[in-house]
Parts: structure tokens; C-alpha cells; sequence
């Protein structure tokens, strides 16, 4: 089960282990009340199990203490090899699968709730592609069109330059992997639509997705801007965190309200602006 959920057949069984514990909660929750066990002498929970209480849930949420503790015990070289299951080039984290979140500054890294992705979560439960839905942590929607491809019309320089745009699509794989160009070239294709309102822009980005085989979610600036110093660059990385390893179009509408070219800062204004 845990190998055809994660796509990978050569999992371990320290890998399957905190699969399954991230499932714990979203499957049987009863099964993890022994963590919630006093520590008689202190009085209190035992540290070494971690875990969190949630607003809602009743139940216990598990940590990447909790892990550590079920697989390395007290073997401090075991216990390094499953943090490193916890770093982000790990396919835990690569594949979305799983990942610690919620640590606060200056705390262990391990008190990190182990928190499966919605994606996994809803592959595993449901049997179906994960696709989020427009909220505030997720400031974007998924837009769709029922024309096809050959039904745009356009000049001959914009149609070659969107066709440049399929084949990176379709060829992306051999140019940044076959050809080693990774190293010099970041990953994805950034491209600039621009024109008066009702030529096309959004209806080219979202037929770009259908030929390809691709989802296209439409980025709302006025949930991602923000007056506060430090909060634009936060809700645009929540986007980018969730579209990180997903096989995405973002289409930032308006965009020049947030790509602006950088000018000297004199003002709290001009910062935000940068």
C-alpha cells in the first residue's frame, strides 16, 4: 500500500514507518492515544515521544520527535539518519509527500509537526488528484477553458513565441537533465504577456496548460500584496512552496503591480515596491 501510494518501490522500512505515522491521525487516530502516557516521576507527558495537541483534534499529533524516538530510540547515529529523511533534498519533501512544519524560531528542529501534504493525503484517502481550492493560504485558482489549441487566433511572431513555450515544455527534461544545462539555467520558463485588456493574455496561459497537460491557477495579487514590510514576499512564497514540485502554470494577472523594475529605496514605500 505505502509503495503504491508514494510511487517509490524501493522504500524502507524506517521510510514506511513514518509514512504510516504521518497517516496515523487522518486514519486511526485512537492508535497514537498511548503517546499521550504520563511521566509519573514529573508529571507530565514524556519528551522523548514529542507530539502536538491540535486547536480541534482531540487525538495526539506527531512530531518528528515522535519518529525519531519509534525508529532510533536512544541510538544518536540512528536518530541523525532520520533527520535527514527530514531535509528537503529527501523525496519526502522532493515528491511532497511529508514534512515537518510548525517548528518556531529557535526551537528543535524535530518538534516539527509531521504533516503529510494534502496532495498525498488526498491520493491515499480519496484515489484522486489533490487540486487546492481559492483560500488565504492559497491565494490562487484554477482556471479552465473549452477551447482548444486551434481555436486561437494570432500573428505569426506570437504564435512562434508561444510554440517556444511547448517545446521547453515537452523537451525540458532533456535540455536541464540530458544535457546537464540544470547547473547553469534555473528550473521553469518564465514568459511576460503583455497587451490591452481582451487580447487573449489569460486565455493563451490557460490553453498553454491544456496542450500540455498542465493545471493553471491564476494568481490574486490583492491577497498577496500587502502594505506590511515582509508580508508580499510571504504569501507569494506560500505559492510558490505549494507549486514547487507540482507540474503548474502560475499566471500572475496584473503582474506589474508586483514585478516592478527594483528602484533606490529612500521610503518604506520604495522597499515594499522592491
Amino acid at each position: 500500500m505505502v509503495e503504491e501510494a508514494t510511487k517509490h518501490s524501493d522504500i524502507t522500512f524506517e521510510e514506511r514507518v513514518i509514512v504510516m505515522l504521518a497517516l496515523m491521525p487522518h486514519i486511526k487516530p485512537q492508535a497514537l492515544d498511548t503517546f499521550f502516557l504520563q511521566n509519573g516521576a514529573l508529571d507530565r507527558q514524556f519528551t522523548q515521544f514529542g507530539g502536538w495537541k491540535g486547536l480541534s483534534h482531540g487525538g495526539f499529533l506527531p512530531t518528528g520527535e515522535t519518529a525519531v524516538f519509534i525508529i532510533a530510540g536512544d541510538d544518536p547515529i540512528k536518530r541523525c539518519e532520520v533527520v535527514r529523511m527530514f531535509q528537503r533534498d529527501y523525496w519526502f519533501y522532493t515528491s511532497n509527500i511529508l514534512r515537518l512544519e510548525g517548528a518556531n524560531e529557535g526551537e528543535p528542529f524535530l518538534s516539527g509537526q509531521l504533516r503529510v501534504s494534502e496532495e498525498f493525503l488526498s491520493h491515499v484517502l480519496l484515489d484522486r488528484e489533490y487540486k487546492p481550492d481559492y483560500s488565504i493560504g492559497f491565494p490562487a485558482k484554477l482556471i479552465t477553458t473549452p477551447l482548444e489549441w486551434e481555436d486561437m487566433v494570432l500573428d505569426y511572431q506570437t504564435h512562434n513565441a508561444l510554440e517556444e513555450i511547448n517545446t521547453w515544455i515537452e523537451h525540458q527534461h532533456t535540455i536541464m537533465e540530458d544535457w546537464g544545462l540544470k547547473r547553469i539555467l534555473k528550473p521553469g520558463y518564465r514568459a511576460l504577456f503583455y497587451g490591452p485588456p481582451g487580447t487573449g493574455k489569460t486565455l493563451a496561459a490557460t490553453l498553454l496548460g491544456k496542450k500540455n497537460n498542465m493545471d493553471v491557477y491564476r494568481v490574486d495579487l490583492s491577497m498577496i500584496v500587502s502594505k506590511y514590510i515582509g508580508e508580499t514576499e510571504k504569501n507569494l512564497a506560500k505559492v510558490f512552496d505549494l507549486a514547487e514540485n507540482r507540474n503548474w502554470i502560475l499566471f500572475f494577472d496584473e503582474a506589474d503591480a508586483l514585478f516592478g523594475k527594483r528602484t533606490s529605496t529612500n521610503t518604506s514605500n520604495d522597499r515594499h515596491a522592491n
